[in-house]
């Protein structure tokens, strides 16, 4: 189980958002934001699905609006079983710089070619 000692290197604001791992396929944002809401005030909670099929990826953010009741989740919601799975929750690290820079070629490489571009450069 995570606490804070183990991440002492966030900030507060960092604090406010949590990684759901391991949901089942069926569960929806609602169940979540209730359940988490019994510790406090959640701002949202967004399940991760395929871009194409919409389905479930088995994982979610949920973000406090105050990190009291979110390092309270930590503690509380590591380990909580929904269904056949047992979740994990722990604090979302913020995108890595190395990241970004992926997701940005990534975004540059799955554009449609221009291919008005393309036939100019041919010729």
């Amino acid at each position: 189980m995570a606490t804070l000692l183990d991440h002492p290197d966030l900030t507060a604001e960092q604090r406010k958002n949590l990684i759901l791992n391991y949901l089942p396929p069926d569960v929806d944002e609602e169940y979540l934001k209730n359940l988490f809401s019994n510790l406090g005030a959640v701002e949202y909670v967004r399940i991760i699905r395929d871009k194409n099929t919409q389905k479930s990826m088995g994982y979610a953010f949920a973000k406090y609006f105050d990190t009291e009741p979110a390092d309270r989740a930590v503690k509380e919601f590591d380990g909580f079983q929904i269904g056949e799975k047992v979740m994990r929750v722990n604090y979302a690290r913020p995108p890595s710089e190395k990241n970004q820079k992926h997701q940005h070629l990534y975004r540059q490489l799955s554009r449609k070619p221009n291919r008005a571009r393309y036939h100019e450069n041919v010729q």
